[in-house]
């Protein structure tokens, strides 16, 4: 089985070095937290997916742009309740194929979207095909 390691190692006041073997980023209050990297890893990984099974049905995505909207538990700990993804997608391709695309990436392909589904986070997606 795939095996991820990582490292975090506190570097003072509110700073944290958060690394793996191919990446290393600072999180911090006054920068990234950690919640932000979790909706962005799920962003990043459902477009990597989309755009690959685009490609593969033979067409070119000439851009792909995700918005994407939170909503936290008032409480601790303040998991997410819902996601709101909304992909703004560039090329001539039928509206079809990238309804299929992202049904296909949210439910077999996209390991964040899908955990955060499994731990009853509720993701809801829309998109928007904006031929060129």
């Amino acid at each position: 089985m795939p095996q991820i390691k990582g490292k975090v190692v506190f570097e003072g006041d509110m700073r944290f070095r958060a690394s793996t073997d191919r990446f290393s980023m600072e999180m911090s209050e006054d920068g990234l937290r950690p919640m932000e990297a979790v909706l962005l890893a799920t962003g990043a990984c459902t477009a990597m997916d989309v755009v690959a099974i685009i490609r593969k049905a033979g067409y070119e995505v000439q851009g792909l742009e995700l918005e994407l909207e939170a909503d936290r538990e008032e409480r601790h700990p303040k998991v997410f309740r819902e996601i709101r993804i909304l992909y703004k997608i560039r090329g001539n391709m039928p509206e079809e194929l990238v309804k299929k695309a992202i049904e296909m990436s949210q439910s077999r392909y996209c390991s964040a979207s899908i955990m955060l589904k499994r731990g009853g986070v509720k993701v809801i997606t829309s998109f928007h095909v904006i031929n060129t």
